[in-house]
């Protein structure tokens, strides 16, 4: 078999360019290894980069000899390989060449390596930076990479310089108009403190926040509005109350008028008296309907009242009313109560009871007249005296058995309504 020298060129060039390639193939193979650590698999491609790294050099020089001596060629040795050996040689760094790069690729595709870990991370949507204490980076992505330039104007090369661009206002908007979200923690890697630094797209989460924050301020002045509103319609009620409580005053002053006047002409001394008894209890009535404010002490009002209706009030004891509004109603009560004991039962004791409960004070109201025969019907000051309690959150009712009660439940924050 002839040996490599005397091959025609168009031989030496497919053999020179086959040893050339598997030459780059060998480099190609060693750098990936190296890249990701691979050292097993560099070392292996260690010989055939050597081999071919010989063979295309050896191809190159007898290519350039002009008359084949051997005398003129440095590698004469190799030169005078049959050129079947060196085919043979080829044949066999292809395929070793060919197995390590298969081999190269499946170990990548099934194991975790650091190339792998950096390619995941730059499919990530989210920034992503680790650094040391001193700020070196360890590993970032493209995405932190880029953000880092939007707000920087520099590549990301310190991440403690970073985080203390952006550790005033977590929370960054870009050009783009999206908003960003960073935060950072600290990691243990094998005895020392690396920081993980991130950045999350929050643009969707920031536009609900303003939206919200818009909505609250909305609500809270509805809000403004609707409590001066319901304020004025407090004092439309109250006034509305006022002008039905004269209108049923007034209608019952006229009933006292004609009543007065039969009285007076066609009754007899005991007419007479019944009907100053009237005029005395509707004329007391009168003062409380249209306006009278009680005064702070709640028992010298309900004494003075008894006083002029002439009905005894018995107590075990009334509470004291740190609400005003509370006393208030209470009040009221009373006076509802006194003012029919004495007009509709003939009542000479008004028997006043009081027991607290989780919801306030329930007052009862009872006196020791005649006994309602039929059903309470509820109507004028009774009528309106309940409106204004359950107004302000309590309740009102009445008992006929063993004798007339009437029932209130005041809660402690009422309304003076």
């Amino acid at each position: 078999m002839s040996p490599l020298l005397v091959l025609s060129p168009a031989a030496k060039s497919l053999l020179g360019l086959w040893s050339y390639i598997m030459l780059l193939a060998g480099i190609a193979g060693a750098v990936i290894g190296i890249r990701q650590k691979r050292t097993k698999h560099t070392v292996l491609f260690l010989p055939l980069i050597v081999v071919s790294y010989l063979l295309t050099i050896t191809v190159y020089i007898t290519g350039l000899s002009a008359g084949g001596s051997q005398e003129n060629i440095p590698a004469a040795r190799l030169a005078m390989m049959p050129w079947g050996m060196a085919v043979l040689v080829l044949i066999l760094l292809s395929a070793a060449g060919m197995q390590l790069l298969i081999s190269l690729r499946r170990l990548l595709e099934k194991e975790i390596s650091p190339m792998s870990i950096k390619e995941s991370l730059d499919e990530l949507p989210a920034g992503l930076c680790f650094y040391r204490e001193d700020g070196t980076c360890v590993l970032v992505n493209k995405v932190m990479e880029s953000i880092c330039r939007e707000l920087t104007g520099r590549d990301l090369q310190d991440g403690r310089a970073l985080w203390d661009v952006v550790s005033n206002d977590t929370r960054q908007k870009l050009s783009d108009g999206s908003v960003v979200q960073f935060s950072r923690r600290s990691l243990d890697l094998s005895g020392r403190r690396i920081w993980e630094l991130s950045a999350f797209d929050v643009t969707e989460l920031a536009g609900k926040s303003e939206l919200l924050k818009r909505d609250s301020e909305r609500v809270k002045k509805l809000s403004e509005e609707m409590k001066e509103y319901g304020k004025n319609i407090d004092e439309t009620v109250r006034r509305q109350e006022i002008l039905k409580a004269r209108a049923s005053v007034h209608d019952e002053m006229n009933r006292m008028i004609l009543s007065t006047e039969n009285a007076l002409y066609n009754g007899g001394e005991k007419e007479r008296r019944k009907a100053m008894e009237s005029w005395k209890i509707n004329a007391l009535q009168l003062i409380m309907e249209t306006g009278g404010s009680p005064g702070a002490n709640v028992r010298l009002d309900i004494k003075s009242l008894a006083g002029l209706i002439g009905i005894n009030v018995c107590t075990d004891g009334l509470p004291e009313f740190s609400d005003p509004a509370a006393g208030r109603l209470f009040v009221a009560c009373a006076k509802e109560a006194m003012i029919n004991a004495v007009k509709h039962a003939g009542a000479g004791n008004l028997f006043i009871e009081a027991k607290r409960i989780p919801d306030g004070t329930e007052f009862r109201f009872a006196n020791d007249g005649r006994v309602p025969e039929g059903d309470i019907i509820e109507s004028g000051g009774l009528r309106l005296l309940r409106e204004r309690i359950e107004s302000a959150g309590g309740s009102l009712r009445t008992e006929s058995f063993p004798r007339f009660a009437l029932v209130a439940v005041i809660p402690d924050r009422g309304e003076d309504l």
